[in-house]
């Protein structure tokens, strides 16, 4: 099974730095462990019984899936008689996970997915036909998150629509350091659309 994040959906790997991050914030040590599998890994999986689904019925199939286990020494990875499991879901469920341990048949607590296609793959299936051609999809989602937010750090660098009310909020006190706003257009525009309610 590849343990490598990098095969599976790109908000999927996002999300699973974030829980990886949130865990630890919350002192529940956790690794990614089983990601995208091919129809070989599948049938390995269905096999030996950790699987039921063959191939392509799994979201690791897909790549929108994956699982973890503990890694804090306590049992074998997977000891929850102080209910870790639990806890790390609840925090996937918090980041916009679809977690496994909600689930009644199979009850799958070391497993998250993304939500958007249902729990089984009947949507993606429907959608996309095959894994690779889904996969295919990536490449734009990619594209659109490896785009730079632009920032502001100095009033002459906010656009001029929203120069007005900052500068307002500037001379009010509002921001700590004048010289470094750090101000996304998104919060720019949120200023401006607060401003505009009074």
């Amino acid at each position: 099974m590849s343990r490598d994040i990098t095969m599976c959906h790109p908000r999927l790997q996002r999300l699973a730095a974030e829980l990886v991050t949130e865990c630890g914030k919350a002192g529940l040590m956790v690794k990614i462990t089983d990601c995208y599998r091919d129809a070989v890994e599948q049938a390995e999986c269905v096999s030996n019984g950790t699987s039921s689904l063959y191939y392509p019925n799994s979201h690791h199939n897909w790549g929108t899936a994956f699982d973890f286990c503990r890694t804090d020494g306590k049992g074998n990875g997977y000891y929850n008689g102080d209910r870790f499991f639990e806890r790390v879901g609840a925090i996937g469920r918090d980041l916009g996970l679809e977690w496994g341990g909600n689930w009644i048949k199979p009850l799958d607590r070391p497993h998250f997915q993304l939500p958007d296609w249902g729990t089984s793959t009947v949507s993606l299936k429907a959608l996309y036909g095959t894994p690779e051609k889904f996969r295919e999809t990536w490449k734009e989602e990619q594209e659109d998150n490896e785009m730079p937010e632009v920032r502001y750090n100095t009033i002459d660098e906010v656009p001029e629509w929203g120069r007005e009310t900052i500068q307002t909020l500037i001379d009010k006190g509002c921001f700590a350091d004048p010289k470094n706003l750090n101000l996304s257009e998104d919060m720019v525009r949120v200023f401006v659309v607060l401003g505009r309610c009074k």
